[in-house]
Order: structure tokens, then C-alpha cells, then sequence
């Protein structure tokens, strides 16, 4: 066997791993986060509701349109 040949060559798929991780965690403290910060500011439930909706409607919509796409492959994965 190559000793550090096969280390060497997951570099970039651990990367893209850590970031891919990162970024799903940062969408969903913001999803968490900000409808909180608009609840802890006005006091108002429906405000936080309708901050919620706002953020979590792009995500819906596009799992909504490139799920399907992908598995029909219309879109490129």
C-alpha cells in the first residue's frame, strides 16, 4: 500500500464535508435565531411567525423544485 497516497487524495472531500457542515449549521441557528431575535424585540408571536415562514419558504420551495429535478434527471446533481 501507498503509505499517505489515500490521506492525501480525501483532502478535498473532507473539505467539502466540513463546509457543507458548517453551512447546515449556520442555516439552521439562523433559522432558529432570528425569528427569536424578532420574538425577544417586538413581542410579538405572529411577527416571529411570519419572520419563520419568510426564512424557511427558499428552502421549501427549492428541495420542492430540485428534488424531483434531480430524480428525474432534469438537473445536473
Amino acid at each position: 500500500m501507498d503509505g499517505g497516497k489515500n490521506t492525501h487524495d480525501r483532502v478535498p472531500l473532507i473539505a467539502v464535508l466540513a463546509a457543507n457542515s458548517i453551512s447546515t449549521a449556520g442555516t439552521s441557528l439562523t433559522l432558529i435565531g432570528v425569528p427569536w431575535f424578532v420574538l425577544e424585540t417586538t413581542g410579538s408571536a405572529g411577527k416571529a411567525g411570519l419572520v419563520a415562514f419568510c426564512a424557511t419558504l427558499p428552502i421549501v420551495v427549492s428541495a420542492l423544485i430540485g428534488g424531483p429535478g434531480q430524480q428525474l434527471g432534469t438537473l445536473p446533481p
